[in-house]
């Protein structure tokens, strides 16, 4: 909201040492990386950024099918988010819809 872009973000993030999302998951026992050592766990890194602030999971909402898998390989693709399955409202929204907006045209 202060026109701060993804770089800007994670500059400010490692200066506060907040943690990065996996080594606070590491910390608490669950994820993907519970065996997982972090040399900087402060380094956040502008594409994660990126991500986080497109989520619609923050509005509150359950998005599923965001990939999918062919018969013929092992591994998942995203699909386009036409093809995503939204329940809104499923929890409670960390963010609201107009803020969520204004960052997505910022």
């Amino acid at each position: 909201m202060d026109r701060l872009g993804p770089y800007q973000i994670a500059y400010l993030l490692e200066s506060e040492e907040i943690e990065i999302l996996a080594s606070h998951q590491e910390k608490m026992g669950v994820g993907n990386h519970r065996s997982r050592e972090f040399k900087n766990p402060y380094h956040w890194s502008s594409s994660t950024n990126v991500t986080i602030l497109k989520r619609r999971e923050y509005l509150g909402h359950t998005v599923n099918f965001k990939t999918r898998k062919h018969f013929k390989d092992t591994h998942s693709h995203y699909v386009d988010d036409d093809l995503w399955e939204v329940f809104e409202d499923t929890q409670e929204a960390i963010i609201d819809q107009e803020t969520f907006d204004l960052v997505q045209k910022i």
